[in-house]
């Protein structure tokens, strides 16, 4: 499991990109709304966190 994860963590940028993908999919064939706008709240808040992470990543690497 720890090399499962391991393996994650390096390719997170595809691993966000399927999930996004797989939610925008799920989102488009749903009736509600709702769902459509919870889909896309998650989807900017995810990546704002995403991106501030890989930012950090980034700046620690440069030191």
């Amino acid at each position: 499991m720890k090399r499962f994860l391991s393996y994650l963590y390096r390719k997170r940028k595809r691993v966000f990109l399927a999930t996004m993908t797989l939610i925008n999919f799920v989102a488009a064939n749903q009736k509600y709304y709702a769902f459509n706008l919870l889909s896309v709240f998650i989807m900017v808040f995810w990546s704002v966190i995403l991106i501030s992470n890989m930012q950090t990543d980034i700046n620690d690497n440069e030191k």
